[in-house]
């Protein structure tokens, strides 16, 4: 795997005594979501070519506990793009949990 800013690249390869091969025909990439801040709205975003369901975690909390407030399922979608008002809550930390294709990412805010 070769992981970068918002994508993961996976190239299966197998290794033979001294000698590499790389199957460049199975490789598969990877698109990160990515949650930004803005007036106190996250906007999630993530390319998903082939569909690949997100499933999207909240939780908040303060002084390290932390409760899941929402999740959300999101199929059928080539880009996603979606905003959560996190207002209401109060001050405190956010955990978003992503999780699609195998992979978790998370992000605090």
């Amino acid at each position: 795997e070769l992981e970068k800013d918002l994508e993961i690249d996976t190239i299966p390869f197998t290794v033979n005594a001294n000698q590499v091969v790389f199957d460049k025909a199975k490789e598969t990439i990877t698109y990160k979501p990515y949650a930004r801040v803005e007036n106190g709205v996250v906007f999630v975003s993530k390319l998903a070519l082939n569909e690949a369901p997100l499933k999207v975690e909240i939780y908040f909390g303060t002084n390290g506990d932390a409760d899941l407030v929402y999740a959300e399922n999101i199929e059928n979608t080539k880009n996603i793009q979606k905003a959560y008002k996190l207002s209401g809550l109060g001050k405190g930390d956010y955990k978003f949990v992503f999780k699609t294709e195998g992979k978790t990412f998370t992000q605090n805010i």
